[in-house]
């Protein structure tokens, strides 16, 4: 019997080293696997119609000019964020993306066209955000606006989630579809020439041949369409005039000649451009005084919603063109 409790005392003792390690291990998961923080997410979860929609009390009274974010902080835990008077197409598809990045919250919006098209006019629209998961402290919140032109202010501003749970912040916009306007308008620019046989122009046309009559055009963030008439042909010596009308999608610019002084004609660039334009599908026609019904006519149709810039050129035959079709 004594023998049998000697044998036992190793095993006992391997049991409580056993214990031992697994206690330990046990207690080193526990070290190892803590939870980490949670990561702040965010997403758009609505929107107004176009216009005339009101999200609380505090912007009841704030002007069209202005794009505000009304902010709301709930239980330590959710951000709401209320974009009011965001300017879109009337007729999209409004997407945003929110990204969180330490105290950085970026919001990105844009826009898309299920047809391919939008409609031909701006509207103001409400967005609500939630953003889960939001720590208190100072935080910089930016939006990414659309048809935003240069020199307008940012939508940036920074909040104390500590100190102040909600709040506005705006920032004025002075022009459409923040004021009203009357629509795309077109102007002359620029005038170049006479140039000589042979004279190239450089930049996105690279290089064009005084034998051909082109458009080069570009179309900028600031929804300015830029058009540059290459080789228009004119009186050496002339007095010029210009007819630039937009209808719908039809953008039409008649070049007039109202007197030519020298005896003899030559080519010129012009340059215009058309203002608040939207983006969408647009016919080009140019009415050129010395077109000629043996000429094909300087008409064309650009999608600016899919190509921002470009060149259309049509033959006038060799050399330079004057008037004389081949």
């Amino acid at each position: 019997m004594n023998t049998r409790m000697y044998e036992s005392k190793p095993v006992c003792f391997l049991a409580l080293l056993l214990l031992l390690f697994l206690t330990q291990g046990c207690d080193s998961d526990r070290q190892t696997n803590m939870p980490e923080p949670p990561v702040s997410t965010g997403a758009l979860v609505g929107q107004s119609g176009c216009g005339g929609y009101q999200l609380s009390t505090a912007i009841d009274t704030l002007p069209d000019s202005k794009s505000c974010i009304e902010y709301n902080y709930v239980g330590d835990s959710i951000l709401y964020l209320h974009h009011v008077n965001a300017g879109f197409n009337c007729c999209p598809l409004i997407a945003a993306t929110v990204a969180v990045e330490g105290k950085d919250i970026v919001i990105t919006e844009s826009e898309s066209f299920p047809e391919g098209y939008g409609c031909y006019c701006l509207c103001l629209f409400d967005l609500d955000y939630e953003i889960h998961d939001v720590e208190p402290g100072v935080y910089t919140i930016f939006v990414e606006e659309l048809y935003l032109r240069d020199g307008d202010e940012p939508l940036r501003f920074t909040i104390d989630l500590v100190e102040s749970k909600s709040g506005v912040f705006c920032v004025e916009r002075g022009h459409y579809p923040w004021q009203e306007s009357d629509g795309p308008s077109g102007a002359f620019v620029d005038l170049i020439g006479c140039k000589p046989d042979g004279w190239f122009v450089d930049g996105s046309a690279d290089s064009i041949d005084p034998s051909q009559s082109c458009i080069v055009y570009n179309y900028t963030e600031d929804m300015v369409l830029h058009l540059q008439h290459v080789n228009a042909v004119f009186n050496c010596c002339p007095v010029m005039d210009w007819n630039i009308s937009i209808s719908g999608n039809v953008i039409t610019v008649e070049e007039i000649e109202v007197e030519g002084l020298c005896d003899c004609i030559c080519l010129f660039d012009v340059e215009f451009e058309i203002s608040d334009l939207l983006p969408g599908h647009y016919q080009i026609n140019f009415i050129e005084p010395y077109w000629h019904e043996n000429y094909d006519k300087l008409e064309f149709s650009i999608d600016l919603s899919t190509s921002s810039s470009g060149i259309y050129c049509v033959d006038r035959g060799s050399g330079i063109w004057l008037g004389s079709p081949d």
